[in-house]
């Protein structure tokens, strides 16, 4: 895609709207634009995951502006304010926001690589199914495809988001608080439930460079689920690492194979990020 000097501008515009949309959030929750100061010729997208904010990936932002690209992370619809309007929202406004986000980007780089992290990969893979030219190589950490507990499956059951309408997490890392939702609605897990059914199929059909990330005993996600799903994945420029932790987001500093998961990530960016692999 042709990026120049106006697209550019415009694309930071886009941004900064959306930025200030959202002024009555925390200004971690609200979204990310990195940048440097004139187009890239690959532009990074990232996509927080489930219950979270662009608070999650800023450390993966300022990573890769680091790098020298253009980053931009947008906030997800329902996520990041109030619970009510976490539990309103449904998974095709959180693929309209990874839309407008995807539309930012382009104006900010020749070339697009998305970077989703669990719900975020969900997104990632819609786009990319929706618009397979549009987009170079995904990256999916820890995506979140098949839960690890079966007994999350029961939100389907309505007897069940009855007896049990309220979701309840405790909060292990104090950073955290304000920047996710540690409490919500039974019903709206099956919207992340129904988003995994809609990716699902579509990432196996692929063609475009995956890397795909997840830490060996992840108990959020099945880990086991997204080996399968990269085995049939028909992409011929696919990368998986599987790193030694039992922590789910890569994405945040608690997380001690973040740099190095950070820096494969960005390899495999290097490699395939201008539809690769690189000469």
């Amino acid at each position: 895609m042709k990026t120049g000097a106006s697209e550019y501008r415009r694309g930071c515009e886009m941004a900064r709207a959306l930025w200030k949309a959202d002024s009555g959030l925390l200004p971690g929750n609200r979204p990310l634009l990195l940048v440097q100061g004139k187009p890239t010729a690959v532009s990074i997208l990232i996509l927080h995951g489930y219950s979270a904010s662009p608070f999650e990936v800023g450390d993966c932002a300022r990573y890769f502006k680091a790098l020298g690209y253009n980053v931009f992370a947008p906030r997800i619809a329902g996520h990041g304010g109030t619970r009510a309007a976490f539990d309103a929202s449904t998974w095709r406004e959180w693929r309209a926001s990874a839309l407008r986000g995807l539309e930012v980007a382009r104006l900010l780089g020749r070339h697009v690589v998305v970077i989703g992290h669990s719900m975020g990969g969900l997104l990632a893979t819609m786009l990319a199914s929706e618009d397979p030219q549009g987009i170079s190589a995904l990256v999916l950490a820890a995506p979140a495809f098949h839960l690890a507990d079966w007994k999350g499956y029961l939100a389907y059951l309505p007897p069940v988001r009855w007896v049990l309408p309220t979701l309840r997490f405790p909060v292990v890392h104090p950073e955290d608080k304000g920047h996710w939702q540690f409490e919500y609605g039974t019903s709206e897990l099956v919207q992340l439930l129904d988003a995994a059914r809609r990716a699902e199929p579509e990432v196996v059909r692929l063609e475009l460079p995956v890397a795909l990330t997840e830490a060996s005993d992840d108990p959020v996600i099945s880990r086991e689920a997204n080996q399968k799903i990269f085995a049939r994945m028909r992409s011929r420029d696919k990368e998986m690492l599987v790193y030694p932790s039992d922590e789910h987001n890569v994405m945040m500093d608690y997380n001690p194979r973040q740099k190095e998961v950070f820096d494969w990530m960005a390899w495999f960016v290097k490699e395939y990020g201008q539809g690769g692999p690189a000469k």
